[in-house]
């Protein structure tokens, strides 16, 4: 099932209609039925899926299941399920691309959560003055006095 869904994905459809997107949906009466349609794009296969899937489509006496543009109804569990069946085909046909590193990108793979420590406060400090020992540095302070 997800070889032929992967098949029916289309960036374009096969012929141009005229009918609108609106219209074309009309004939849809199953969603897996749209995953295997050639006939819609895959934006507008992602569309009606979410379209349909959304509260404004649920049915006032049963909230979990959603009323199509043909008038069918089905649960919201299997318009969610052919969502992600749409996501897995997608993913099927893109090919492996290894995201190119970057500076910045190596700097967030770093285990460095913590900033560098901040300097020793003795490195702060002045340097007292050279030469004269303890005499010469009572001298300033008892002048003072």
């Amino acid at each position: 099932m997800k070889r032929e869904a992967a098949q029916s994905l289309r960036l374009f459809p096969r012929r141009a209609s005229r009918a609108t997107l609106a219209e074309r949906a009309a004939t849809i009466n199953d969603p897996y039925d749209l995953v295997d349609s050639r006939d819609f794009t895959l934006a507008e296969k992602r569309s009606l899926l979410a379209s349909w899937a959304s509260d404004a489509r649920a049915l006032e006496a049963a909230p979990a299941l959603r009323q199509l543009d043909s008038g069918s109804v089905v649960p919201v569990s299997t318009l969610l399920a052919a969502l992600r069946l749409l996501d897995e085909a997608e993913q099927a046909l893109r090919p492996l691309v290894l995201p190119l590193r970057t500076a910045t990108s190596r700097r967030r793979l770093r285990d460095d959560d913590e900033d560098d420590p901040p300097p020793a406060a003795a490195a702060a400090l002045p340097r007292p003055p050279s030469g004269g020992g303890t005499d010469a540095a009572r001298a300033p302070l008892q002048a003072c006095a």
